[in-house]
């Protein structure tokens, strides 16, 4: 893919969920699972709308907020931890991300990965 970028440009930043890793349909396959562990049967419409790509500790202040549950917020992302494993097996990297990062590399751009997800997320 060719592709123009500004001569000004000195780094790159990726967004790894969604972007550099097709993980965003994954989580949503172990979405209903992680709920029921948060004891949530059914996300109501008004939280579903607002937790869409924020931290885990937004995330868990608007849960709390409109539906509130007895989970500290260690125990939620301890819950979300749980699936970060089988998520980040089975996501997919991105169509043609090596050479694209190689390509972006070869013109002495900087390139770094920023996320909300959490660090050991990352390394796998």
């Amino acid at each position: 893919m060719a592709y123009h970028l500004p001569e000004n440009i000195q780094a790159i930043l990726f967004d790894m969920d969604g972007v550099l890793l097709d993980s965003e349909r994954v989580w949503r396959k172990y979405t209903p699972h992680f709920w029921a562990d948060c004891g949530i049967q059914e996300l109501p419409d008004i939280v579903a709308n607002q937790i869409y790509g924020i931290s885990m500790s937004e995330e868990y202040e608007i849960v709390q907020k409109y539906i509130g549950i007895s989970m500290t917020l260690e125990e939620y992302v301890a819950a979300y931890d749980k699936y970060s494993l089988r998520v980040y097996t089975d996501a997919i990297i991105a169509l043609d991300l090596e050479k694209t990062l190689t390509n972006l590399k070869s013109r002495g751009l900087k390139l770094a990965i920023v996320t909300s997800s959490l660090g050991s997320w990352v390394d796998l």
